[in-house]
């Protein structure tokens, strides 16, 4: 169930929407029986998969609900119905700090005037601090108290939100946590062990160098806040997250930005709440409120603008340790402001967990450091770095590669056939160009696009327009993964070739002759000077003149292992600095057994990379490749694998012949690729079975009757055809012939059990969907699907139709023939959703059907069904062992 205005959650009459945060949709409601206004905040639905999580959160929710306060707002209750679980709070009107802050910022004549006059600042901090005192006299600390969470009604009331929520949405030690779900950042440097709490501009230094955080972290972050709100600018500012970070655990806040007119009491207090020790800073923000009230002058008058407050008893004690504090903290800031040079910024490392049930496919970090961007079943999502919420883009359905605008507010993509761009914040789409299944692009500040087309690099307008060429063919060779440098004239670029011809290379738009720098094949990237690729296993850096144009210095390890498919890494980095990588490592897949529900029967075959893996016709077998490597087959009766070839050229793509005694594979030998075939249980010699001689191009199936082999390659007018191969009775050599080469991509082809009909995807009606024609082509064709579909497979008896629809879930198509109507599809149904598989993509397969077609084949991942989680490192430079 959805929320919209006018619908119902359990006695909640739902009006409006009123925020969207890291922890879920807000609406605005009324309680049917009390008659109040209230607030309900949807909680993700991974929490409804998690009953432990769930259970816990629901007793963390009644601890908190026991805070009673004036300046605290009040949550009432937990609901659950309609399948959704909610927080039922208070409602709060009016603006919160930080867009008071902003509206003053705004209006201020200079900086010093930008901040709030004393006489509204102190009141407001005031009943933070006795917000934080009740809590904290209960054990509960906020961990998230930031400007955004304290809201200031119109006559001045303060209510500060959200207490303990950062810490209800976190997971008990010992589990695996869930990046996306906390409020706003987390980190593997946390509250309990790996994980860290809070937004970075107020977040202790104890929080951001990963250590155990008590309530002085809340007196730290309630400093923080006082100086925006006097300043009008945060304490620890910078251009990313890295440098934020940085400034909030090495450097003093610019005291001098304080107005003159700020008390000494005042600015002695901000000295004490943000110390970097916690063992320094004050530890009662008790204190800290009786010190802004004057109680500990003895000097100075006291201001009259607040009320007169008698000292406590304990507070009497400890007056003489805040006044010899001060007098250090003084000589420590005229230190910090005359200092000539900052101290380096520290290498901070954490790790994002991707979608339930999905994965992190070419991730690509924004060029400002903010943002991840990457595809997961089936579409674009965007992940924060400040507030670690994922979120997907719609009319982004089968999308592939991805990269950034400049300024970071656009992402171009490849989709069905086209390379597009959307803005970053969500939109509709805009087709920039045909493409095929293009690996990699890039996007300079002159709106100019690269990206590759096979057997070469082309450029194209970002308004759109005609491709034209910037590089000149070398044979049969492919070219991958473009990328501007800074001048936004040069550019690299990959080339998987032959050992000569292949490398990464140096090009330019003005036609320079290309320049050979590495001779691996992957992915490489430019920042801070150095050149980032991936060598054996490791993640390498290598000094690098981008004036010059000209390697500098020897390579060294960045990541000792670090994740790949084929010749992409996973790995993306940001013009300022931050990291992001996928580790690799053993693989973690698993195939299992699941019926029409969905629900396991159990695991099938080891743990391995099945990527493209296919059923045997006995369903005892399973052929697969290793990271497109070598083909292998597991026997599930004798319960060991075994090696099919050994050719150090790359060997992918098995397929069962329909006895199940020979596997045919796509390989890349003399620099071409062309179809193989051995016995299945790998001895005798290798045949070559199709002809190919293209830059790629594999096997899709083998008729049941042995007659034709259906191949997918690169055409004369799109991506890719489809193509067949008659097979002689007697062996020996066949005459290819195209089945579809129309100037769409036709792909997947996989022949009905009668062999009359052809399930394939094509994207003729703008996006990718899954079509059926007759074979041979005799003007018969039925559209299955509607977008983003992919991967068509029969029945054994052929008289069901499966595919996966653009979120990955399975469908199944009815079939009925008759004398009148020799094929006639019925309405899809949706079974289950079948998670991603590791380094797949369009033409991945990730599921079999059993002979009865009762039951499925499926890569499960590492049996959670999602994928392994994203590494984070801000300022890299400063994490690599010298």
């Amino acid at each position: 169930m959805a929320l919209t205005p006018g619908s119902r959650l359990g006695v909640y009459d739902i009006t409006a929407q009123i925020g969207e945060g890291g922890m879920g949709q807000v609406w605005r409601a009324t309680d049917s029986t009390l008659g109040r206004q209230v607030a309900i905040k949807i909680l993700p639905d991974a929490f409804a998969a998690d009953p432990e999580r769930l259970a816990r959160f629901e007793r963390e929710a009644k601890t908190l609900a026991s805070l009673n306060h004036p300046h605290i707002a009040a949550i009432y209750g937990f609901e659950k119905s309609s399948g959704m679980h909610a927080l039922v709070m208070e409602l709060v009107e009016g603006e919160d700090l930080s867009q008071r802050i902003a509206r003053l910022r705004a209006t201020g004549a200079s900086a010093r005037q930008a901040g709030m006059p004393l006489d509204e600042a102190l009141p407001i901090a005031k009943q933070i601090a006795e917000a934080l005192e009740a809590a904290h006299e209960q054990g509960i600390i906020h961990r998230d108290l930031k400007p955004a969470n304290i809201k200031v009604r119109a006559d001045g009331t303060v209510k500060v939100l959200d207490f303990g929520l950062a810490k209800a949405m976190d997971l008990p030690a010992g589990s695996s946590p869930s990046m996306s779900m906390s409020p706003t950042i987390t980190t593997p440097a946390m509250t309990q062990a790996g994980m860290i709490l809070g937004t970075a501009a107020y977040m202790a230094p104890e929080q951001a160098r990963g250590k155990a955080v008590d309530r002085r972290a809340d007196i730290w972050a309630f400093g923080a806040v006082l100086f925006e709100m006097l300043a009008g600018r945060r304490p620890f500012e910078g251009e990313d997250l890295t440098e934020v970070l940085g400034a909030v655990v090495r450097l003093e806040p610019q005291w001098d930005a304080l107005p003159s007119t700020v008390p000494a009491r005042v600015s002695q207090a901000l000295r004490l709440c943000l110390r970097k020790d916690p063992k320094q800073r004050v530890g009662d923000i008790r204190d800290v409120r009786l010190a802004l009230e004057g109680a500990f002058e003895t000097a100075a008058p006291h201001d009259s603008s607040l009320p007169a407050v008698n000292p406590s008893p304990r507070s009497s004690k400890i007056a003489w340790g805040v006044a010899a504090a001060l007098g250090l903290t003084s000589v420590l800031a005229v230190w910090a402001l005359w200092r000539v040079a900052p101290p380096p910024q520290p290498n901070i490392q954490f790790q994002v967990q991707p979608p339930e049930k999905g994965e992190f496919s070419f991730p690509r970090i924004s060029p400002d450091g903010r943002l991840v961007a990457f595809v997961s079943k089936g579409q674009l999502w965007v992940h924060s770095l400040e507030s670690l919420q994922s979120r997907a883009i719609p009319g982004t359905e089968g999308a592939s590669s991805l990269f950034w605008s400049p300024d970071s507010a656009s992402i171009g993509f490849f989709a069905n056939g086209s390379l597009k761009k959307i803005a970053a914040a969500g939109g509709p789409p805009q087709i920039l160009a045909p493409s095929g299944r293009s690996m990699g692009g890039s996007w300079n500040r002159s709106d100019v696009i690269l990206f590759t087309e096979g057997q070469g690099v082309s450029q194209v307008s970002a308004a759109g327009g005609a491709p034209v060429a910037v590089t000149k063919p070398q044979g049969s060779d492919l070219f991958l993964f473009p990328e501007f440098l800074p001048d936004g004239n040069h550019f690299l670029y990959a080339v998987y070739g032959g050992q000569e011809s292949a490398g990464t290379f140096l090009g330019s738009l003005d036609g320079m002759e290309a320049v050979r720098l590495l001779p691996e094949m992957g992915n490489a990237i430019f920042s801070g000077g150095h050149l980032l690729f991936r060598r054996d296993q490791a993640l390498m850096a290598q000094p690098f003149d981008d004036v010059g144009l000209a390697l500098t210095g020897g390579a060294f390890p960045v990541v000792e292992n670090v994740a790949s498919s084929w010749l992409y890494s996973v790995f993306s980095l940001s013009h300022t600095g931050v990291l992001a990588y996928r580790g690799g490592g053993a693989s973690t897949g698993q195939l299992a057994w699941t019926d029409r529900l969905g629900q396991s029967q159990g695991l099938f075959g080891p743990p391995a990379s099945y990527s493209h893996f296919r059923l045997s016709p006995d369903e005892k077998r399973i052929a697969y490749d290793i990271r497109a490597d070598d083909v292998w087959v597991f026997d599930s009766v004798r319960g060991v694998p075994s090696r099919v070839t050994f050719d150090p050229a790359q060997d992918n793509f098995p397929v069962w012949s329909p006895d199940g005694q020979r596997i045919a594979w796509s390989s890349r030998r003399g620099g071409s690729y062309d179809l193989f075939v051995k016995a299945a249980n790998g001895t005798g010699a290798e045949e070559l079975l199709v002809k190919m001689g293209t830059p790629t191009g594999w096997g899709t199936d083998w008729s049941k009757d042995g007659r034709h082999v259906m191949y997918q390659r690169p055409g004369d007018k799109t991506g890719q055809d489809l193509w067949t191969a008659p097979q002689q009775p007697s062996g020996g050599g066949s005459v290819p012939v195209p089945y579809l080469n129309a100037e769409f991509n036709e792909q997947n082809g996989r022949f009905s059990p009668d062999g009359k009909w052809v399930a394939y995807t094509s994207n003729e009606s703008g996006v990718d969907a899954v079509y059926v024609q007759s074979f041979p082509v005799s003007g018969a064709k039925f559209q299955i699907s509607d977008g983003g579909s992919s991967q068509p497979q029969w029945s054994t008896d052929g008289t069901e139709l499966f595919y996966l629809a653009a979120d990955r879930t399975l469908m199944v198509v009815p079939i009925t023939r008759t004398a009148a109507e020799p094929f006639r599809p019925g309405l899809p149904k949706a079974l289950f959703t079948v998670p991603t598989v590791q380094g797949g993509g369009v033409n991945e397969n990730s599921y079999a059907v059993g002979n009865d077609g009762k039951r499925f084949l499926i890569s499960v991942g590492d049996g959670t069904g999602s994928g392994p989680p994203l590494t984070v490192m801000l300022n890299w430079r400063a994490g690599v062992k010298k």
